[in-house]
């Protein structure tokens, strides 16, 4: 394998797990700049809201397959940008969910909003590929 097709594999594999690690971070982030400090409480809340997202969707998944498919492997994306395409969702989303008023409810809102919004582009990304 040459160095370049070892670059490109490399940028390739971790582009949605990049991605989804900056929109969550950023996401928690902006809920701790509008509430403060999260309890072990909030950090749960948040915690469950990213999973549920992601569990929801695992779940849909199950339900989207007919009997005896087998999932698809996602298209490789050649260029990085196109990551923008899943990130931007999410981004807009965490700014309007900071303005939720209970903490709590943010702190599991946040998450769960930013999940979803982020595995929808992923979905339009491929569908677009």
């Amino acid at each position: 394998m040459s160095w370049s097709q070892a670059w490109v594999n490399v940028v390739q594999a971790i582009g949605a797990p990049y991605g989804y690690t900056v929109v969550l971070w950023s996401t928690g982030a902006l809920v701790i700049a509008r509430y403060g400090l999260p309890s072990t409480v909030d950090i749960l809340l948040f915690a469950l809201g990213g999973v549920g997202a992601y569990l929801a969707f695992a779940g849909l998944t199950e339900w989207l397959l007919a009997p005896g498919d087998s999932p698809g492997m996602t298209p490789q994306v050649s260029r990085p940008l196109v990551n923008l395409v899943p990130v931007a969702p999410p981004m807009i989303i965490a700014l309007i969910t900071r303005e939720i008023r209970l903490k709590k409810v943010a702190y599991l809102l946040s998450s769960l909003i930013a999940t979803a919004a982020y595995i929808g582009g992923l979905v339009v990304l491929v569908k677009l590929s």
